[in-house]
């Protein structure tokens, strides 16, 4: 079937030209013209590239005398295989629904951005009305968007959903036209996000405390104490080492007679050390046995994370939750792009650790303990 990539790779034969030549003549850079070519991306109907783009190849034309190869010619012939948004609308509802709930969106705030009803809002996603001007409603939804959401958990999101890079959507303009090509495009496949989501909220719909309890033993747990321990400190390096660090802290914390509140902060990838069954299993049975001992927990969550770490995290804290000893903190953005940290106190032991952004199974920790 022909489509966009088909028209354009045709004209260039014609023209007998290089991706750089239309590139240079156009005014697009060479990796646009690549990605039309390739069929990974199509201009807007109304954007600036395609006019660039039948600017280039006209001129081209006339250089080599091609006066078949026209302006007309070449916009109706891009146009007959570009997207027509107003032409079925309910494409763009269904990935308007889909970014509402992956962004969170407020409609309120969203229908005063637009200048909509909150109401009339409501219908359009619901599918009992339609914008007058289905491509504005596009556009400016767009903008709304770009403008409202650029913290990295966001555009984590976004960029997972529009299967480029975090890089790309640094960029305003490219952010935009990705937005908006993707807001008009028919998604057949259910985005993995939205599976992970989905699974997520199954798994809570599922949820029972008392068989989480039965399962772990939480009942029956005998919280050891040791009679005495020496003060001493210890330090680790490596992912590996962290983790045990980690554990490390857990066990000074349940072994003490202390029962002083404990404050634990960590802004540290956990995808990774998810990956570790067995780590996983001693760090949720230490949890249980500090919770057990009944001390007091005071979490401070980082939650500027990608989305899958964010789950990983709301699965493994959610269960501890329902004890009601903890008490939730969160840190909306990221302390900065330099260095990671970990910080965690108890009446018996402080575990602090950093590494610099990026290169976390670098880590370095300290522990020190009292007696």
């Amino acid at each position: 079937m022909t489509d966009f990539k088909d028209i354009l790779i045709k004209y260039m034969e014609e023209l007998d030209c290089s991706s750089k030549e239309l590139a240079d003549s156009s005014g697009l850079s060479a990796a646009t013209i690549s990605r039309y070519r390739s069929g990974e991306r199509i201009p807007d109907v109304e954007s600036d590239n395609l006019k660039q783009l039948i600017y280039g190849i006209v001129k081209l034309a006339q250089k080599r005398n091609l006066s078949s190869i026209n302006d007309i010619t070449v916009h109706s012939d891009f146009l007959r295989f570009l997207p027509d948004i107003s032409a079925d609308f309910s494409i763009l509802q269904a990935n308007l629904n889909t970014l509402f709930t992956m962004l969170s969106i407020n409609t309120s705030e969203f229908a005063r951005f637009l200048n909509y009803d909150a109401s009339y809002i409501s219908r359009i996603k619901s599918g009992e009305r339609q914008p007058a001007d289905p491509e504005l409603f596009l556009v400016n939804t767009a903008l709304f968007v770009t403008k409202r959401y650029t913290k990295k958990t966001d555009l984590s999101i976004l960029a997972n959903l529009f299967d480029c890079s975090l890089e790309d959507l640094r960029e305003e303009k490219t952010y935009l036209s990705l937005l908006k090509h993707w807001l008009q495009t028919k998604h057949t496949n259910t985005d993995k996000e939205q599976q992970s989501l989905s699974h997520f909220l199954q798994k809570l719909d599922e949820f029972n405390l008392d068989d989480y309890i039965r399962v772990i033993h939480f009942n029956e747990l005998k919280v050891p104490t040791a009679p005495f321990q020496f003060p001493g400190s210890k330090n680790y390096f490596g992912l590996k080492e962290m983790m045990n660090s980690e554990l490390d802290f857990l066990k000074a914390t349940v072994l003490s007679k202390s029962q002083e509140d404990v404050i634990m902060y960590s802004d540290m990838p956990i995808e990774e050390m998810a990956k570790d069954l067995e780590f996983s299993k001693k760090w949720m049975f230490g949890m249980a046995c500090m919770l057990k001992k009944g001390l007091h927990l005071h979490q401070i969550h980082q939650i500027d994370r990608p989305f899958a770490e964010m789950m990983l995290g709301l699965e493994s804290w959610i269960p501890m939750y329902m004890t009601g000893q903890i008490s939730p903190y969160y840190l909306k953005e990221s302390t900065g792009h330099t260095f990671m940290h970990l910080l965690k106190v108890s009446g018996a032991a402080a575990l602090q650790g950093e590494a610099i952004y990026g290169h976390h199974t670098q880590t370095g920790t300290l522990l020190s303990y009292e007696a």
